[in-house]
């Protein structure tokens, strides 16, 4: 039976979330609103050992719904991408081990969000919130070997995890797992209907292979070969090939001169190990994020009505807060 993509499923459940919502409009309106969000994430992983990499666009929409005056319900879809390299590191041990990522991620979060100060008394309330969300990632180099290109890091098993003698059959990790997250922000409301906050989001994973790298030793040639003969000895064409590729994206190791180094047959006796299974990876993110109230946005032409949805019948001055 053929699997529903990912992706599809996210979106499904996003417009089962969003429908659900715009059902209560002729209910309570004033207690919905859509949110766009634009930012960056980063990573910290076994493969950004002594720099911050690049952040990565984030993208994110979204609706909250007010329980209260100060507490409300959020969910967001995010499609976030975090990479690194190790050429990049100043650490000269972790730049010749030369390995890299970009992780493309789907993510659906479930948060609740609370204002730390009253909002009826400012217009720029900071606020905290915490949560948990299902995700969905694929692991690729950032800088594919060029006689081989582009491949997904965890179909061919860099680490062992589809050898035929099953050995390293631990090591494999699923694509699709839970993090939790929380984070902080800051929120100028502009008037009852309309604000733009500022946040940052940290997620504690539970796996170290976002990155596709954990294990702390190599896998030596001759455990490769072995299993690509018996992969062929079965007639398992499609394995021979992903372990070929698995041994070259394996071990990508080069000289201080920046040449490449034949992935060896003993122990190679090098200063810094592929990875580390005791930290597990993070990613976090920061944002600007829209929010827009839908009750005068369907129901009245007067986008910046006066109307606060807790009774407040004065209309915010944007000025006061530049």
């Amino acid at each position: 039976m053929k699997k529903t993509p990912f992706l599809k499923k996210l979106s499904i459940g996003l417009g089962l979330f969003v429908a659900l919502s715009l059902v209560s409009l002729s209910v309570s309106s004033q207690n919905l609103s859509i949110t766009a969000s634009l930012g960056g994430s980063n990573l910290l992983s076994d493969l950004n050992a002594g720099y911050i990499p690049p952040y990565k666009a984030d993208f994110s929409l979204g609706a909250t719904y007010d329980i209260n005056n100060r507490l409300r319900g959020r969910a967001n879809i995010s499609f976030p991408t975090v990479a690194a390299d190790d050429a990049n590191s100043p650490n000269a041990g972790v730049k010749n081990r030369n390995l890299n990522v970009k992780t493309n991620i789907q993510e659906l979060a479930l948060l609740f969000e609370g204002d730390i100060v009253d909002n009826e008394n400012s217009s720029v309330i900071p606020y905290a919130f915490v949560g948990g969300a299902v995700y969905h990632f694929v692991p690729h180099p950032l800088n594919p070997i060029d006689s081989l290109g582009d491949v997904d890091l965890h179909s061919i098993g860099t680490e062992g995890q589809y050898l035929p003698s099953g050995k390293y059959a631990d090591r494999q990790y699923k694509l699709t797992q839970l993090n939790v997250q929380f984070g902080l922000g800051v929120r100028v409301e502009f008037s009852s209907n309309v604000s733009l906050a500022f946040e940052g989001t940290y997620r504690k994973l539970f796996t170290d292979y976002l990155d596709d790298a954990s294990a702390k030793s190599y896998i030596l040639k001759p455990e490769w070969e072995e299993g690509i003969q018996t992969a062929l000895q079965q007639g398992n064409t499609g394995l021979a090939n992903r372990l070929k590729l698995a041994e070259a994206y394996s071990w990508r190791y080069i000289d201080s001169k920046g040449n490449a180094v034949p992935l060896p047959s003993t122990n190679p006796g090098i200063g810094f190990k592929r990875g580390n299974p005791e930290n597990k990876d993070v990613f976090f993110s920061f944002q600007l994020r829209l929010n827009v109230r839908l009750e005068n946005l369907f129901f009245s032409s007067d986008l910046y009505t006066p109307t606060h949805r807790t009774g407040r019948g004065q209309l915010r001055n944007p000025g006061r807060v530049f």
